[in-house]
């Protein structure tokens, strides 16, 4: 996927003026993740520049290969953003207040995962941003939970589906070859 997003590049994407710097702006929390996958694919397809065409191999496998997922990585994460404000755009408008904070959550989570990435890169993050980041989290989970039985329920997944093999204990289910879920029961 990395690869093919690679070719695909043609600079960043993110717009020039940047909206205001507000954890609650589903925009700000998109442009935040466009700005990092911008950022990662800019440096990525230098190094691949630079090793070379006899280079690309190995830099792709060896020298870069954490790069080269934390640009799929942001890369997925933008995607996931871009199609959930689309369906949040098309919901109901009942539903759109609760499907706003989840993205919002799920934009802060990609965010704070990457944290570390945001508070030594230029990727525009300004410093009070980046240290309220967990206690957005923290917040929007708290104020979620209320929501969680009725999100859970939303997805429809039936007591066959939470009690297959690896659902009941994963770590134990993982530790030989089961092929994929087949049972003798």
């Amino acid at each position: 996927m990395t690869k093919e997003r690679l070719s695909s590049f043609r600079g960043p994407q993110a717009a020039k003026e940047a909206p205001a710097a507000d954890l609650s702006n589903a925009s700000y929390l998109h442009h935040v993740l466009v700005c990092r996958e911008d950022a990662l694919f800019m440096e990525l397809g230098g190094e691949m520049r630079r090793a070379g065409k006899d280079g690309v191999f190995a830099a792709w496998m060896y020298g870069h290969s954490d790069l080269v997922q934390a640009a799929a990585l942001a890369y997925a994460e933008r995607l996931a953003s871009e199609q959930f404000l689309q369906v949040i755009g098309k919901a109901d408008p009942n539903l759109r207040p609760v499907l706003e904070r989840v993205y919002r959550l799920y934009a802060v989570d990609c965010i704070e995962t990457a944290l570390g990435w945001f508070a030594v890169s230029d990727a525009g993050l300004p410093r009070d941003v980046v240290k309220a980041i967990p206690a957005e989290a923290r917040r929007l989970c708290r104020d979620l939970a209320p929501e969680s039985v009725g999100l859970a329920e939303a997805f429809g997944l039936t007591d066959a589906m939470l009690s297959a093999p690896i659902a009941r204990d994963w770590i134990s289910y993982n530790q030989y070859d089961n092929r994929g879920e087949l049972t003798t029961d």
